[in-house]
């Protein structure tokens, strides 16, 4: 009969089991006892049925081969009835033992084998062969499984062992890699070695089996064996499996050919052994399994303890072999959680192999996770090892005088430290500098794999690490003192982990309804006991939240410990857990305390208070004073009982249930996130966000930077983070950094996420926006950038139109910057609408309303950057330079033309919607101002492409004659004929009604309106008669425009009209001219220069020659407007060069004096231009422009007459200065040209020029505040003033003398002596004209007294320098820079009274005379003091024959000799004083005069080049010493001598001249006499009588 479960799906049985034993974790247990059931009753049928089948016999030997597998564990689960069970346990051990006992009688002499040495030869016969010992091992293993290894006899274990160990050390020292160069050779060696190792391997396997097993004693735990295998390990892996599996460790050895190095190659046979080596591997993996075994049941020496840590640290620096490092993690895990003074070695081990840990950012990782994903080994390695650090053995456990809080707490200490201690040395090596490894990239590689396990429930300890590395990072970049790479790398670190953080958060608010259902199944399937939950008034829990966290927590071990059979990791978890939850509620426990004693005092007072209340009440209130505290407790007492139930499975835990029924690992991982979410390290976000904020303000730009850059990363998981105040102060200070990096960061930190959360816009723009004017370029590219995506997501944004017009002021900065500008507005505005009613579309709206704002929001200057934007668009940069230089026309990009004009179309039909209005002439100032808005905005576009308007003409022509309303109807019309300017001339043959109507509308416009629309008549009438219609005889302005700039009657807006068409026409001549010039520049090589004629350069000469004085007199028009329009034509004029520039410089001098301040800096910046053009040019018509300034000051004072013109101006909190400051500035630069200035306006006092005495206070105030820089232009002007003076003054009194004094009474008179007024005014007669003349001819001499003794009280100048100043002196004594007081004015009372008397006609005669009696008081006062200072520094000055002798004497001071020209002025008064002629003038001789004079008293011409001042020594010592020269005497020594050897030179070579000369005359005289010698001589008797002779 055939089993029913048999009859069923047989394979799926055998599967399944064969799952349950490769992952036990994937069934519950409750369904792998089922299972297991199912296999047992199976295996019964199967025995009792005689008759199966041969696929049921197959299925016999499956199910069989499955149980072999299993765990006796797990057989211990199976029925004892099963005829298998005992058929399994009894069978190894009686293998085991037989198979000890052969091998035993093998080896007879046991004698000999325990005597052999360690060093001694092993003999052959002790070595078993590799098969053998491969059975022997898995009959040990099978053994060990049974629990039947303690029943075999322990000296049979010992002989065993000892034998094995032999056969390891035979195999000890042998590795796999081969130096022959022989292939047979090669071959040969690897197979034996290949031998050799396995027999140590499975000897190894053999020893470690027996000693692994359970209940051994301590007599078969060999410490050679263990050290000997432990040795063998180490060896193997180091040089035959890590050289094997990871191309890094392989040695590459090298051999000489031929002299020559041969590199070694790998040769076909090792790879024929390749499954020999993948057996050793795996078998070494077991082994080192085995290892781990026995340190955790056997305490080995050290030595043996440090060589199995470093075997299993090497190991996870090593690639490629993943089986033996899961191998290793248990053993390196054993070693921390057995052995805590191992744990800080084992941890320095790890840190000093990181540098051959592989650094790329891909780098291996090998270990897989539960859900699937995977992290490095070495993170895995670390976290284990942290977390098998809170250990509890079972006897600690099981002790009943064992403190649980205190073991606890000291191991979780334990575990914090290691923590901190390997995260702060591994971080101290990211701050170093290391060529050859990337510590940085490890440590981000090891933070990653942090928070992948971060919610994974087997890895707890990840939250202790990563709260750890935070407070480390924190403290690390707050501090100044710290290495700056370790600053900015903990900066980046803390913004990996705040971004992780702020990611799990959110993961949680989206889940949270996930979060909710899981706990309301885990509270309705397992309850919580309520008994436990009972504090000591019995009274029950109160706190939801704390009571949904127990719930979450017991789940969660739950989960744990039904984990916890298949992987000792799980164990380690649940305690850790634990451990941090019971450290949470101490911690907790602490703050509440504070509270309840706080409370305790509340309630001692309120007893006091209420002694007569029930006490029930009270009690009551007690209770309920904060249950948060009774939780504490109740928390407290779960953890305990918990961490006591995991090592005593037979007590109960304090909650009861199934919930690992419940929850699968995605549940377990949401409940791991929310539990962190509701610790107190969810706060850790927020300070770390505040700590990054604070760094913001640090002196470092690279940490500012850094900060910045974190602070993007943080926001780009969560914009919502930009919400935050604290965020938006410190972002707001950054904006403003001297830093342009940390700046751009600011901005690219707004930038990226501002879109993200709309309201935010709001925010950030008032601080975005002045970044547009920032002086880095990157700033300011960024802000644009955000700008256009602003525009562009958000139109509705109520303050696009400002972003609009800010990036229009960008489009005249740099090339990269209007770039970006021309593609910002081309994507918002200038991209086609393809919809099909464009028009009435509304994004072709928008932009039409955008658009529109936006012009009329403008001012001039920026529709001047507008229209260089619309340029760039239709006549792209880049395009355009590379059409010119292949000579190919420019034209427009379709899409741009396209674009503009659906705009174009949509704004006239918005016009064509409020005609109506305007038809009716009922139109609102709200209608008219749309229309300007929109006609603006055509006109801005015809300007750049006129070619968008040509099929709007007859609609706009109506408007030329709408009837105006308000002030925008008269704008209308102007920008209305500005279009039709524009776009008439492109025009294709219009009509000749259309241009005669157009004709007539232009002139009865400009003979009906203002100046705004007169000037766009006028502009668009001449387009239409130049280009189109050519009737000239409505356009004849000459004689016009003279009449309406010389009649006073005609208003200045008519004036300025005309100024602006000669404007206009000299711009439109300009460009005609260039457009000339490049024609020219093509046709000029067939051109000849001679036929050329410039009649049209002429033309524009010619009448700007014959309105210029007309133009230049309109300077003196009293409107600002007119002067303005002068102005901006002479810049024009003066530009194109078409008259001389000196005809123009007296009015620019003239309206540098304008009241308007625009107007001044506007002709001193055109004067400024003149001076660097043409230098010396103002020079020559410089005064003839400060007495146009004074005719300029004149004509603004005519209406009032009682002020008097001043020539300086006053300005509130800064002294005064003159209206020709700026003048002067420019000619004080050249000694000349400012002395000849100054010289000429001195001259001006003089009595024969006939200047009216307003003017010459007007020079007056000028000289008193011209900025004077160094004391020579102060002294050049006192030293005048003291010429004229003395010459004018002392003659002046004495004229008057004559006209007042009687004949009788003249010895009362004395020029110098006092006379009382009321005598002078006795003696002063009725008709005074004859004085009255003298005061008048007096003033200037008064006012230069005046102005010499404000100047000197204003810069301090003293008599006696003036006296000793000497204008031809060539040093630069005088050039020191003067002082200034502040706050003194020039105040000259007596002529301001004077000029006011003049303006008055009505005066009496007595006042008259008293009057004029009073200013002859002053004038005689000033002029007696000037005399009295003269003669007090002449007599200082005089030379005496005492100071002559000392003078010889080389013994005189340079302070007591007078100069030759003072000497001489002092004998001539001395000798006028002798004589007693009062009225003695001392006039001042010519310069020809004076050199006579001075020649002729033998003094020299020029006392600074020769005479005891510069021959004589500076001092003299009185012992007689010789003085030394001083540095100008040497060099007017030095000098001489040159002179000399020049002039001994010159008379040499005259010597030489002349000494030729008369030798040359000689050799003449000589030749001719030669010559003379050589005639015909007589001959015969004539000879004869001439030889006689």
């Amino acid at each position: 009969m055939k089993p029913k479960l048999l009859e069923a799906n047989e394979h799926t049985l055998v599967s399944e089991l064969n799952q349950s034993i490769v992952e036990p974790n994937v069934l519950g247990t409750t369904e792998r006892q089922t299972l297991f059931k199912e296999l047992e009753v199976n295996l019964e049928l199967l025995k009792t049925n005689d008759e199966i089948t041969v696929q049921q016999f197959k299925l016999k030997k499956e199910l069989l081969v499955v149980v072999e597998k299993l765990s006796p564990d797990i057989l211990s689960q199976i029925s004892t009835k099963s005829y298998y069970k005992e058929e399994l346990i009894s069978k190894p051990l009686t293998k085991l033992k037989c198979s000890i006992e052969a091998l035993l009688d093998e080896l007879e002499d046991s004698i000999v084998i325990a005597e052999l040495d360690e060093d001694a030869h092993i003999p052959s016969e002790i070595l078993i062969p590799v098969g053998q010992l491969e059975i022997l091992s898995s009959e040990a293993a099978e053994s060990k499984m049974n629990n039947a290894t303690s029943s075999i006899s322990s000296t049979h274990l010992v002989k065993l062992l000892k034998i094995l160990e032999k056969n390891i050390q035979n195999g000890m020292s042998v590795s796999l890699v081969s130096n022959h160069d022989d292939e047979d050779e090669s071959e040969l060696f690897l197979e034996m070695a290949l031998e050799r190792i396995m027999r140590a391997v499975y000897a190894s396997l053999i020893g470690f089996h027996i000693m692994t097993s359970s209940n051994m004693p301590k007599i078969i735990y060999l410490e050679d064996f263990i050290e000997k295998v432990i040795q063998f390990t180490q060896y193997q892996l180091k040089n035959s499996v890590f050289p094997s599996f990871d191309p890094k460790c392989r040695t590459i050895s090298k051999a000489k050919v031929n002299g020559k190095s041969k590199k070694h190659k790998t040769n076909a046979k090792e790879l024929k052994i390749s499954h020999e080596r993948r057996l050793m591997y795996k078998k070494m993996a077991e082994l080192i399994s085995l290892l781990a075994e026995l340190i955790s049941v056997q305490v080995i020496t050290d030595n043996s303890l440090l060589h199995a840590s470093s075997i299993g640290v090497a190991i996870f620096f090593v690639n490629n072999i993943e089986q033996i490092q899961l191998s290793s993690l248990k053993l390196v895990t054993t070693i921390f959680m057995k052995h805590e003074n191992h744990q800080r070695l084992i941890l320095d081990d790890i840190l000093s192999s990181l540098v051959r840990l592989s650094s790329g950012k891909n780098c291996l990782r090998t270990f897989k996770l539960q859900s699937g994903e995977y992290i490095q080994m070495f993170t895995a390695l670390i976290l284990q090892l942290i977390q098998c650090t809170v250990y509890i053995p079972d006897h600690i456990l099981k002790s009943l005088n064992f403190d649980v809080n205190t073991y606890i707490l000291k191991k979780y200490e334990i575990a914090r430290k290691a923590a901190a201690y390997f995260i702060s040395m591994f971080l101290e090596k990211c701050g170093s500098k290391s060529e050859d490894t990337c510590f940085r990239t490890l440590f981000d590689n090891f933070v990653l794999d942090l928070f992948m396990v971060f919610t994974k429930p087997e890895w707890p300890c990840a939250e202790l690490m990563i709260n750890l590395l935070g407070k480390l990072l924190v403290s690390k970049f707050i501090k100044k003192d710290v290495d700056m790479t370790l600053r900015t790398a903990s900066l980046d670190i803390i913004g990996i982990i705040a971004v992780n953080l702020r990611k799990n958060y959110l993961l949680l608010q989206q889940r949270l309804t996930t979060m909710d259902n899981i706990f309301q199944e885990i509270k309705a399937i397992g309850e919580i006991n309520m008994k436990n939950l009972v504090d000591e008034n019995n009274h029950l829990l109160q706190v939801p939240e704390y009571e949904q966290a127990l719930y979450l927590q017991s789940a969660l071990v739950d989960y744990l410990s039904s984990c916890t059979a298949s992987d000792q990791t799980f164990t380690n978890s649940r305690l850790f857990y634990l451990a941090s939850w019971y450290q949470d509620v101490l911690s907790e426990q602490k703050k509440k305390s504070h509270v309840k004693k706080v409370s305790k005092n509340k309630e001692k007072k309120y007893k006091d208070k209420h002694k007569n209340e029930d006490s029930k009440s009270i009690n009551h209130s007690q209770i309920n004073t904060d249950p948060r505290i009774n939780i504490v407790e109740i928390q407290k007492q779960f953890t305990i009982k918990s961490i006591v139930g995991v090592g005593n499975s037979k007590k109960k835990r304090p909650f009861d249930r199934i919930a690992h029924t419940l929850v699968d690992y995605k549940s377990v991982e949401l409940i791991c996130l929310y539990l962190f979410c509701k610790s107190s390290s969810s706060t850790n976000f927020d300070i770390y966000l505040n700590r990054v904020s604070s760094v913001l303000a640090d002196s470092s730009i690279a940490i500012r930077t850094k900060a910045l850059k974190c602070l993007t990363t943080i926001v780009e998981v969560d914009p919502n983070v930009l919400g935050m105040k604290e965020m938006q102060n410190s972002v707001k200070n950054s904006f403003f950094d001297q830093s342009s990096s940390v700046r751009e960061a600011a901005v690219d930190l707004v930038g990226k996420f501002i879109l993200c959360q709309p309201d935010l816009i709001d925010v950030y723009y008032e601080m975005i926006a002045p970044r547009i004017l920032d002086t880095s370029v990157s700033v300011r590219k960024r802000v644009i950038r955000i700008f256009k995506e602003i525009c562009m997501a958000c139109p509705e944004f109520p303050k696009v139109e400002d972003i609009c017009l800010k990036m229009i002021h960008r489009v005249s900065d740099e090339d990269g910057i209007k770039k970006l500008v021309v593609e910002a507005f081309q994507n918002i505005f200038f991209t086609p609408n393809y919809e099909k009613h464009e028009s009435n579309s509304s994004a072709l709206l928008y932009k039409v309303n955008i658009i529109s704002r936006v012009v009329s929001e403008c001012s001039d200057v920026t529709l001047d950057l507008f229209e260089k934007l619309l340029e760039n668009l239709f006549k792209p940069e880049d395009n355009r330079h590379e059409l010119i230089k292949h000579k190919m026309k420019v034209k427009p990009s379709q899409n741009c033309v396209i674009a503009c004009q659906q705009i174009i179309d949509s704004l006239v039909k918005n016009v064509e919607k409020l005609e109506p209005s305007f038809v009716e002439h009922k139109q609102s100032p709200e209608s008219s101002k749309l229309v300007l808005m929109y006609f603006s905005t055509m006109h801005l576009f015809a300007k750049v492409h006129p070619l968008l308007l040509i099929n709007h003409g007859a609609t706009l022509q109506p408007y030329l004659t709408l009837k105006c309303i308000n002030s925008e109807d008269y704008q209308i019309i102007s920008c209305v004929a500005r279009l039709f300017e524009l776009v008439v001339p492109i025009m294709e043959n219009p009509s000749a009604p259309f241009l005669s109507q157009l004709q007539d509308n232009f002139l009865c416009l400009i003979s009906q309106h203002d100046c705004a629309i007169v000037s766009s008549s006028v502009s668009c009438l001449a387009t239409i008669v130049n280009n189109m219609t050519h009737n000239f005889s409505l356009v004849q302005l000459k004689s016009l425009y003279h009449t309406l700039l010389t009649e006073n009657t005609v208003s200045h807006q008519v004036r300025i009209q005309v100024l602006n068409n000669i404007q206009m026409y000299l711009q439109e001549e300009e460009s005609r001219m260039v457009k000339h010039d490049k024609e020219w520049s093509k046709l000029s090589k067939n051109e000849n220069l001679k036929e050329m004629g410039d009649i049209s350069s002429g033309m524009a000469s010619s009448i700007i020659q014959f309105y210029l004085e007309d133009i230049l007199k309109s300077t003196f028009h009293p409107n600002s407007g007119v002067r303005q329009t002068v102005l901006t034509v002479v810049q024009s004029i003066v530009q194109q060069g078409l008259v001389h520039p000196i005809q123009i410089v007296p009015y620019l001098i003239c309206m540098g004096t304008d009241v308007e301040e625009t107007l001044r800096h506007f002709a001193d910046e055109h004067l400024l231009n003149i001076e660097k053009k043409y230098p010396g040019f103002i020079h020559m018509k410089s005064y003839y422009g400060i007495h146009l300034s004074y005719k300029l000051q004149s004509f603004f004072n005519d209406t009032n007459e009682v002020k008097v013109i001043r020539g300086f101006r006053l300005k509130e909190d800064r002294d005064p200065f003159a209206l020709n400051a700026f003048l002067y500035s420019l000619l004080r630069t050249s000694k000349r040209h400012r002395r000849a200035f100054l010289h000429c306006i001195l001259k001006q006092f003089d009595e024969q020029e006939n200047t009216s005495l307003p003017e010459m206070l007007y020079l007056s105030d000028n000289l008193a505040y011209f900025p004077y820089q160094v004391q020579d232009e102060l002294l050049f002007i006192l030293h005048h003033i003291n010429i004229t003076t003395s010459v004018s003054g002392t003659s002046l009194l004495d004229a008057f003398h004559k006209q007042i004094q009687p004949n009788q009474n003249a010895e009362k008179f004395d020029l110098e002596g006092e006379v009382k007024e009321e005598d002078i005014l006795s003696w002063v007669s009725e008709d005074n004209s004859a004085l009255q003349d003298f005061i008048i001819a007096s003033q200037g001499c008064l006012l230069l007294l005046l102005l010499r003794e404000h100047l000197k009280k204003l810069y301090g100048i003293s008599d006696t320098k003036i006296c000793q100043y000497n204008p031809s002196e060539s040093s630069k004594v005088y050039d020191k820079p003067v002082n200034r007081k502040s706050k003194t004015l020039f105040d000259p009372k007596p002529i301001i009274e004077s000029i006011k008397q003049m303006r008055n006609s009505i005066v009496s005669c007595d006042t008259s005379r008293k009057i004029l009696v009073k200013q002859y008081t002053l004038i005689k006062k000033l002029i007696i003091q000037f005399d009295n200072d003269v003669e007090e520094n002449e007599k200082c000055g005089k030379v005496t024959k005492e100071q002559e002798s000392f003078q010889d004497s080389n013994e005189t001071t340079h302070s007591e000799i007078l100069t030759p020209t003072q000497s001489l002025v002092v004998s001539v008064r001395d000798q006028a004083v002798a004589k007693g002629v009062a009225g003695y003038v001392l006039s001042v001789p010519s310069q020809a005069a004076m050199k006579r004079i001075v020649l002729g008293n033998g003094l020299c011409a020029n006392p600074n080049g020769f005479g005891p001042l510069t021959n004589l020594p500076d001092f003299s010592y009185k012992d007689g010493r010789t003085a030394p020269l001083g540095v100008g005497q040497q060099a007017r020594l030095l000098k001489q001598r040159e002179f000399a050897k020049t002039v001994v030179k010159f008379c040499k070579e005259m010597d030489f001249a002349v000494e030729r000369h008369n030798r040359l005359q000689k050799e003449e005289e000589q030749n001719r006499q030669r010559i003379l010698d050589s005639k015909l001589k007589p001959k015969g008797k004539q000879w004869l009588e001439t030889g006689s002779k």
